[in-house]
């Protein structure tokens, strides 16, 4: 039966000190704040004063965000020390940090229920430390933990896949829109026109079109004060449009750092190209009920439009009729663009709607300018637009910016067919990328599912029996986990590297696999790996994944990256690493005689001569299992030109030169064990 335990009973909980921004500087240690530990690319402030020890953080301590973005961490940046709204949390023997880390995950929901304030709201400590969470033995704790991280590691590698295709997708969609903007998708289609303006008629119809606007703005302005004055002149007189600017003209030094264009485009202002102006909220504070009670008015704010994928219809707040006298009501098809937190985020209005001074709206003058034309090409040149922001704690920049933005213009059915060019190509690229989306929303779904059912006792369920008999017969228990051999057999390996100290630097991932599946195959050792055909050889390398997250969970060993090469990584040694070759060696009928000559005989061999020796056993043992004896020239065709094209960059004598060294020693398959199969077949 699990206990309950308030949080406040397992551990103490020390809050940051309170920084002020005149004590920050720019070197000393790293300063801790919540957007350091929720978003990885946030900067730091740094203080080299020293303060109490208590604020102090190091590698490995359980932190707790109380306020704004609640949530747990454990500290990996080395010292720093810790600002206020932060916890850090100092555990007692009754519980595992990790146990309580996940503890703290499952119940964040909760403790913001439990918050108040507005805008960044916090939990109060007192309400914190009564959370009830459930607190079992620590032995079953330790299971629970290692279960989750299991789970866990399985998901991890799915959304690190998910989130290398969202890369791949936004490299793609960013060459996309570079080729558009430099009139590589419509090279084919201009060469089929004859009546393309030239760049000065381009500029020709600018003016005359900012021309007729000045004129139409005045006119309705005329028209306002006329009714004005019909109604006795209440207020204020309507204010008379501000007279157009007069940029500068282009020169070629500000052309020298841009892309080249076809001969019939020019580079011209945004500003020629439509109106430009920010948002309004001008009453403070700005999240006033006064400004939101009934309303029925769209507010936008920035992270709707950075959420749209083109056109915006969703919205969380609504101003009523006195939010909309200190604001502006935009129409239907404005571009909005993002100039604060998110910098030249884009999307079109399909909605009337207010929005506040961190978005410009931007209209296109029709006659010359496309807005999807517009609003593509600010996507193409986001990162030069984030370049012009400060580097403060939240990025801006400001109108003057985006008027100068220099955009490559072409004819108005250029533009159009430009559009056309980039949303055939991007229509599958937004299908994908909401796929993925999808999917790393049913992982993080799937995250809070296991914590769910561990804290509900539904993911472990270890009979007392069973746990007697580990304590017992340690070597029983072990030798009926796969996972535990396996990785007990990685062990020895690793210890007979650091044994042999000249051979360390050949201690390589890639080469420790080709042993595990040399023990596996020749020597019949049962490790439920599913080998495939990989490039560099037979290997099961999700299952060793798995090995490596077991092996550092139980202390035996971890990941070294200053070994293994340039290609991959080795291992070091932990603390536990000698009591898991000890309980290995306890195990009954274990040829411990043929696995210490194994891995000697691989104990000299880099990464590539591995390869050769375990690809050859694994092709040659293809062909027993078929019921043919091959020779050498179709066991070294099958291990070197029919396995994998990278296998074609190892010198094909090199594969013969093996041959007659592993017949010389004993490692002649008998065609028993598993086929090694091409990975599509896995």
């Amino acid at each position: 039966m699990w206990k309950k335990k308030q949080l406040g009973e397992v551990a103490e909980y020390v809050n940051g000190r309170a920084f002020k921004p005149k004590e920050w500087k720019k070197s000393g240690l790293p300063i801790i704040r919540i957007q350091n530990l929720n978003d990885e690319t946030a900067p730091y402030n740094y203080s080299d004063e020293k303060h109490k020890d208590k604020y102090l953080v190091k590698n490995g301590d359980l932190l707790f965000a109380w306020s704004a973005s609640l949530g747990a961490y454990i500290w990996k940046g080395g010292d720093a020390w810790l600002n206020q709204h932060i916890f850090r949390v100092d555990h007692d023997e009754s519980i595992n940090k990790k146990y309580l880390y996940y503890c703290l995950t499952n119940v964040v929901e909760e403790l913001y229920a439990k918050t108040h304030g507005s805008g960044m709201v916090h939990v109060t400590k007192g309400k914190f430390e009564e959370t009830e969470v459930p607190v079992p033995s620590i032995e079953e704790q330790n299971r629970i933990v290692e279960k989750i991280e299991e789970l866990f590691s399985e998901l991890d590698n799915g959304v690190e896949n998910l989130k290398k295709a969202q890369k791949q997708l936004k490299i793609y969609r960013q060459a996309v829109l570079k080729d558009a903007f430099e009139g590589k998708l419509t090279k084919e289609w201009r060469e089929q026109q004859d009546d393309l303006p030239t760049p000065e008629e381009l500029l020709q119809q600018i003016k005359a079109e900012r021309k007729a606007h000045r004129q139409r703005e005045l006119t309705e302005w005329e028209k306002e004060v006329e009714q004005w004055e019909k109604d006795g002149e209440p207020g204020r007189k309507p204010r008379k449009p501000s007279k157009p600017k007069n940029l500068p003209q282009i020169t070629k030094d500000d052309l020298s750092s841009l892309p080249e264009i076809p001969s019939t485009w020019r580079y011209t202002y945004l500003y020629d190209l439509g109106d430009l102006g920010r948002g309004k909220s001008k009453h403070r504070p700005r999240n006033d009920d006064k400004l939101f009670k009934d309303g029925t008015i769209p507010f936008i704010q920035t992270g709707e439009v950075k959420a749209a994928t083109k056109y915006l219809r969703t919205f969380e707040d609504t101003y009523n009729e006195f939010g909309l006298s200190q604001s502006k009501l935009w129409p239907k098809g404005t571009l909005c663009i993002t100039i604060a937190a998110n910098i030249a985020e884009t999307a079109i209005l399909d909605i009337n709607a207010c929005f506040p001074d961190s978005i410009v709206g931007y209209t296109s003058y029709a006659s010359i300018t496309d807005k999807l034309f517009v609003f593509y090409f600010i996507q193409s040149v986001q990162k030069r637009l984030e370049a012009f922001a400060p580097a403060t704690a939240q990025k801006n920049i400001n109108l003057t910016t985006l008027e100068n933005l220099l955009v490559p213009l072409c004819s108005l059915k250029e533009q159009k067919e430009i559009v056309n060019e980039i949303e055939s190509r991007l229509s599958v690229v937004d299908q994908l990328e909401q796929t993925i989306k999808e999917n790393l929303q049913k992982a993080e779904a799937l995250r809070q599912s296991i914590l769910k059912k561990a804290f509900g006792g539904e993911l472990v369920k270890e009979e007392p029996a069973k746990i007697l008999e580990f304590q017992q017969s340690p070597q029983r228990y072990y030798k009926n986990k796969p996972t535990d051999l396996h990785a007990g057999l990685m062990c020895k390996i690793i210890d007979a590297h650091y044994k042999n100290e000249k051979h360390l630097q050949k201690l390589n991932h890639v080469k420790c696999e080709k042993i595990i599946h040399m023990l596996e195959s020749h020597e019949g050792i049962e490790l439920e790996r599913k080998p495939v055909k990989d490039a560099a050889g037979p290997d099961d390398f999700p299952k060793l994944k798995k090995i490596e997250h077991r092996a550092k969970f139980k202390n035996w060993f971890e990941k070294d990256k200053s070994l293994g090469g340039k290609f991959g990584y080795g291992y070091k040694p932990k603390k536990s690493l000698g009591y898991a070759i000890s309980d290995l060696e306890k195990i009954e009928g274990l040829p411990l005689e043929a696995i210490d000559k194994m891995i000697g005989l691989f104990l000299k061999m880099d990464k590539e001569r591995a390869e050769i020796v375990a690809t050859l056993y694994a092709a040659w043992n293809n062909f027993l299992i078929d019921g043919h004896q091959p020779s050498d020239e179709e066991i070294v065709r099958a291990a070197r030109e029919d396995w994998s094209k990278q296998k074609l960059n190892i010198k094909r004598h090199r594969f013969f030169k093996a041959l007659p060294w592993m017949r010389k020693n004993g490692l002649i398959p008998a065609g028993k064990g598993k086929r090694v199969l091409s990975r599509n077949s896995k």
